[in-house]
């Protein structure tokens, strides 16, 4: 995959380009960001913290995989999105992969978001290994919603309660996908 530059709107140049393994500390930080600011993930704070592989080995085996895949988004050369897509492991589910995609807390509302969705399915596009593309996203998250079905992405099925938060609170995660 090739870099990719995008003038923002607030004037600021966005490059968009494959994770590497020099970016591991930046995209930690970024992660835990994402984690603390955004209403919308699963995964909370302390079990990223716990978590067995570091960054850097996960980038590794990502850039390793012929059908996975991470990308970066930066401005100035910091870290301000990603975006990862994990393949099904069982060779009948190998066609599929799941999206997984965050923006540093200052710089949403941007059109980066859609700018690493662009990017991402050109390139699953041309891999011959994906056929289908997945993601799951909070019912509530309306504006990320809305840009999916923009690029094409169709409501596949809803899972009713399937995160509970601390507070007690349920909420309802909407499957997504794509072919491509």
């Amino acid at each position: 995959m090739k870099s990719q530059e995008f003038k923002l709107n607030n004037g600021e140049v966005l490059e968009i380009r494959l994770g590497k393994e020099s970016d591991a500390a930046q995209l930690t930080t970024l992660v835990e960001n994402i984690l603390v600011s955004s209403p919308f993930v699963v995964t909370t704070p302390a079990e990223f913290a716990q978590r067995k592989e570091s960054s850097k080995e996960r980038i590794r085996k990502l850039n390793q995989h012929p059908s996975e895949i991470i990308i970066v988004a930066s401005i100035h050369q910091r870290l301000v999105g990603n975006l990862d897509f994990i393949c099904g492991k069982r060779q009948r589910l190998a066609h599929t992969g799941e999206i997984g995609m965050g923006l540093h807390e200052n710089y949403r509302g941007l059109g980066i978001g859609q700018r690493l969705l662009k990017v991402f399915l050109d390139w699953a596009k041309q891999n011959s290994n994906i056929k289908k593309v997945k993601l799951g996203v909070f019912e509530e998250n309306q504006i990320a919603v809305h840009i999916y079905k923009k690029f094409g992405f169709r409501e596949e099925g809803r899972k009713i309660n399937e995160i509970r938060k601390a507070d007690g609170t349920y909420h309802t995660v909407l499957e997504m996908y794509q072919m491509v």
